[in-house]
């Protein structure tokens, strides 16, 4: 029996909403350039979005019980 889907695009804006700032944070401390963290910032997102059809129940409970 195959994995039910876990993650939607609303799960997607959570994580988005949640996790943006801390990673373009991140971006900038690494890269020392606003704009250059803002693009790659949206590019790590956009990769993200891309692999939503990969996450499913057993990965997304494994971490939720690690936080």
């Amino acid at each position: 029996m195959k994995e039910k889907r876990y993650c939607q695009t609303e799960d997607f804006t959570l994580v988005y909403q949640s996790f943006y700032k801390r990673i373009y944070y991140i971006d900038l401390a690494i890269i020392k350039c606003p704009f250059l963290a803002e693009d790659i910032t949206q590019e790590t997102y956009i990769k993200a979005y891309n692999k939503l059809h990969t996450i499913n129940n057993r990965d997304m409970h494994r971490y939720e019980n690690s936080n």
